[in-house]
């Protein structure tokens, strides 16, 4: 009956489009296709809709519910969501039950249940996704969602590292790496810094390139490890090679550190060109940065090369103590401007100046600083005399960590010199 009724419809078109003109007939026929193509369009929306809402079952569309939640929850639809998400969980799939986790543990598009969100990840955990067994050692270490329990976390994070997991291998080790440079403070033989890097370097030998923010500051720091010889006997050329991976990459940090090596001559033979190219490098991608601006300071106040600028390197370093924060050390840049107000060019007119960088520099343990103004105290120059505050200095240079044996020495002579004058 339809097919009849379709084929009379269609037999009424034909012949009012025979019973027009030519421009009219093009009208009948422009009209009907937009019907025919508005009504394909519906019932494509109603299919899709009638896909999307259906209750799907089979393991192998799981991903396809995991898509469709996170379409919801993308366009603020967020308990049709979680419902896909679920279903998803239920038929196995570890990318929803770590998605659904992470909802429940922000808090943000739904009611935060760290209970239901440690069930989660257990789950994931134990159907061996690496990621799960991370975010599972960090509940079981703060208590999130379970009562905290040192040892599992220890447990699921080294099972996490065992599964090659890049954020965790590149977290182990780091931890390792930063024990050793602690540890190699005032002994550099320490045979727990040797260890800690003997068991870092592996770990970060394990990070593939396609993990790639893990696998540059993993190329990072094995570059400081072989360049400074932290526990190793130093190789430069082996260190240089990972910081060059890693600037392949655009790593500004790693142009930072193999242009400060190049320049201060330390391990690398010293190539100032070569190095200030890289710093400048490091320096457009990095704009306002403390250690790259101190770089450059130190390299334009050298009197050995061929650009040494004075007041480039001192407005250099000025610019590094503004940019200072409290995880990085600015130590040294504080004596050099100390020692250059105070000693080296007093027509500067900064004098009271640098006895101020002087004293940060002494508080941060720098011995040489303190000397210094144990000297200015002791001689009443552009300071008022006074005996007490230099031996306090003098002896503060004797015991820092941060001292040269000469200027040790001195100290020990300035000290003793006051303590007999005292006496008188």
């Amino acid at each position: 009956m339809k097919s009849k009724m379709r084929t009379v419809f269609i037999l009424v078109l034909v012949g009012a489009i025979a019973g027009c003109g030519e421009s009219q007939s093009r009208k009948v026929i422009n009209a009907i296709e937009q019907k025919v193509a508005e009504k394909a369009a519906e019932q494509k929306g109603a299919e899709k809709a009638n896909d999307e809402n259906a209750i799907v079952t089979a393991p192998e569309d799981a991903d396809k519910l995991l898509e469709q939640g996170a379409r919801y929850i993308e366009k603020g639809m967020v308990s049709n969501g979680v419902e896909k998400l679920e279903q998803a969980v239920a038929l196995g799939n570890v990318k929803a039950m770590l998605a659904l986790a992470m909802l429940y543990q922000d808090g943000k598009a739904i009611e935060p249940d760290s209970k239901k969100s440690f069930e989660l990840l257990k789950e994931a955990a134990q159907r061996d996704c690496p990621e799960a067994m991370a975010l599972l050692a960090a509940c079981y270490k703060n208590g999130c969602g379970v009562a905290s329990d040192e040892e599992k976390a220890r447990y699921w994070l080294l099972k996490a590292a065992e599964a090659e997991y890049a954020p965790v291998l590149l977290l182990l080790a780091r931890d390792k790496y930063w024990a050793a440079r602690f540890d190699a403070v005032g002994n550099a033989k320490s045979v727990k810094a040797r260890t800690c890097i003997r068991e870092a370097i592996p770990l970060l030998e394990k990070i593939k390139e396609d993990a790639t923010e893990e696998f540059v500051e993993a190329n990072i720091l094995l570059g400081n490890i072989y360049m400074d010889g932290v526990g190793i006997e130093a190789n430069p050329e082996l260190g240089k090679s990972h910081y060059e991976k890693c600037i392949e990459r655009n790593s500004a940090l790693a142009m930072q550190k193999l242009g400060k090596a190049y320049c201060e001559g330390t391990n690398l033979k010293r190539d100032y060109d070569k190095g200030i190219e890289l710093i400048r490098k490091s320096q457009q991608l990095l704009k306002d940065d403390c250690e790259t601006c101190e770089a450059l300071g130190r390299a334009y106040l050298d009197p050995e090369w061929n650009g040494f600028n004075r007041n480039e390197g001192i407005e250099c370093l000025e610019n590094a103590v503004k940019l200072a924060d409290r995880d990085y050390p600015i130590r040294d840049t504080l004596y050099r401007l100390g020692m250059i107000y105070a000693f080296e060019n007093r027509e500067l007119s900064r004098f009271n100046r640098g006895v101020e960088f002087l004293k940060r520099a002494s508080e941060e343990g720098i011995g040489d600083a303190s000397y210094y103004l144990a000297v200015l105290y002791f001689n009443g120059d552009g300071v008022e005399k006074d005996m007490y505050m230099s031996s306090n200095y003098a002896e503060e240079a004797e015991r820092s960590l941060h001292v040269t044996q000469k200027i040790q020495d001195a100290a020990r002579r300035l000290r003793l010199a006051i303590k007999t004058i005292r006496r008188y």
